[in-house]
Formats: structure tokens, sequence, C-alpha cells
């Protein structure tokens, strides 16, 4: 369905969906292929999709139609991912069955209504920029007070791991009960006790189905939701008293050096973001 440009209230929101989509295989793919063939693969086939992801972190909700005698339904993406439209069906076994997906649809906030800020990031590792299966994907979404940084909710949608994308309750419910606590308590709601929670929580409930290369596509995981905690932390109002300056500790990982004057002059390419899936293939180079 399409969507007016007024739709998108927040520019932070469509900047971030239009980045990670340009990510998606390359612009000759793009320019063949269809969302619909690429959301059809991920639930038929179990294919890595990073559209998938997405629309499981932005909350998607899908309407099919089925054929005459059925009415319409509406569920959430990542149930008809899994197959929930099928249960509701009553499981009957008499073939194929055959339906269409004529509608997505996801909220979009204003944001910062009534002290309330809607964040989104989406994160994506490969081997190259563009043209490469991810190792791993990601898409979160919070809703946050921009004043005292309690997280009011939150989705945490993991994939490219050799199976559905999924969402991460545990860690959700982790982060959300710890935060809550802090808050109650008087101590900061985005503090070193709200990431370990939610860090924990994360790496005991997902398991990559893909064992290629396993212990990285844990750790990358765990580096999705590091990046977006320190996001969520940047977006506390810097004047509030219970919003202490970021801490030591959470920012030590987050610091990228500077690129050495070497390199600078140099005329191989310097890909120091490449772990990432962010820096531009050298394939050409000697």
């Amino acid at each position: 369905e399409s969507l007016p440009e007024t739709a998108f209230s927040s520019s932070a929101l469509q900047e971030a969906l239009l980045a990670h989509l340009r990510r998606v295989a390359g612009s000759l793919v793009r320019n063949a292929g269809s969302l619909g063939g690429n959301l059809h693969m991920a639930k038929s086939k179990k294919f890595d999709s990073d559209l998938s992801t997405l629309l499981g972190g932005l909350g998607a909700m899908v309407r099919i139609a089925w054929g005459p005698g059925r009415a319409e339904e509406e569920l959430p993406w990542l149930d008809y991912l899994n197959g929930k439209e099928d249960e509701e069906q009553g499981g009957e076994e008499t073939g194929p069955r055959r339906h269409i997906l004529i509608r997505l649809r996801f909220r979009l906030r204003d944001p910062g209504a009534g002290g309330k800020v809607d964040v989104f990031q989406s994160y994506r590792a490969a081997l190259r920029k563009g043209n490469s299966h991810a190792f791993a994907n990601a898409a979160f979404r919070a809703t946050m007070d921009s004043v005292t940084g309690k997280v009011e909710s939150v989705c945490l949608c993991v994939g490219a791991l050799g199976m559905p994308a999924l969402r991460a309750k545990g860690s959700e419910e982790a982060l959300l009960r710890v935060s809550a606590d802090c808050a109650a308590g008087g101590t900061d709601p985005l503090g070193q006790a709200s990431l370990e929670a939610a860090l924990l929580a994360l790496r005991k409930e997902v398991v990559p189905a893909n064992k290629t290369r396993y212990r990285y596509r844990v750790e990358l995981l765990s580096t999705f939701l590091y990046k977006f905690f320190l996001h969520l932390k940047c977006q506390v109002a810097p004047s509030s008293s219970s919003s202490p300056s970021l801490d030591a500790r959470l920012l030590s990982a987050a610091t990228v050096p500077d690129m050495p004057a070497a390199l600078e002059s140099s005329e191989q390419t310097y890909t120091r973001r490449w772990m990432t899936g962010e820096g531009e293939a050298n394939d050409h180079l000697p």
C-alpha cells in the first residue's frame, strides 16, 4: 500500500528505512525484484531476508485475502511469517493454501508527542556492502520518555540466522523490567544494569540455526543491541538531572579511532568499517 509523503512524521524514521533498503542486494536486483517476491521467499523458502527483519522490527501488520468463502484477515508480519494464519484456519490438510498478501502497514508516531520519543534503528553485517547475504541483521524500535530515559515499549527483531526473523521477547522483557526498576529507584533507567540484563537475555534466547561462523553471528547480535542502547541513551534530554552523560564503560567499545595518516595518503581503499558490512569492496586490489 502506498503511503503519502506526509505519513512519515519523523524524518529520522524515513532516513533509517531508506538507508536499510539501499543495502538490500544490489541496484540491479532491487530494480528487477519486488517487495512481494522477497517476502514470499522469506516465508516459503526460509530465505534470510533483510526486509522481513525490517518489517518485524517496525511491528508491521499484513492483510491477506483467501479464496471464496473466507474472509480477509490481518495479523502481525512475524505471525504470518511463522504460519499463524494456517493455525487460525483450522489446520486443514486439503492441499496448498492459496492466499494473496494485499497490504502491509506499520505505525508511524509523531516524535516527541507527550514527552515520548519513538526510536528506530536497523543493522546489517555482511562480507560486502552490497550483493552479499547478511551474517545477521536486526531492526529495533522503542518508545521512551525523553526526560527520564525510561523505556515504555520495545521491539527487538533479529534475523538472517538460518531461520525466520524473530522477536527477542526475553531481552525485551529484561530491558523493560530493569529500566522501570531503575526509574522507580531514582537511578538511570539506561544504565549499566539495563544493558547487561538485555544482553544476557539476548544471548540465552537467540540461538542461530546457521552454524557457519556461529560465534561471530552471536557477537554481532550483541553488538547491534549495544549500538541501539547507546542510540537510546543519546535521545534523553541532556538537561535532565536523571539522565547523566554516557558512562565511560558504555562508551569504551563505541569509540572509532581516526584513520592513520599513512593510510589516508595510501592509494589502497581503507576499509575500517569492513566488519560491519559498511566498507567498500576492495576485490580489485592486487
